[in-house]
């Protein structure tokens, strides 16, 4: 790692194996490095 935090979001659609960059709005958490998230059985 570079030591660069990323503060973006991204979805996966699995349907079509696409990755998708979501308009948000509000305040987000601080930046981070080396995390992830998974749904299952949405």
């Amino acid at each position: 790692m570079s030591g660069c935090r990323l503060g973006d979001l991204w979805t996966l659609d699995i349907d079509t194996l696409t990755w998708n960059k979501p308009n948000v709005n509000g305040v987000s958490p601080l930046p981070r490095s080396l995390h992830s998230a998974t749904v299952i059985g949405n």
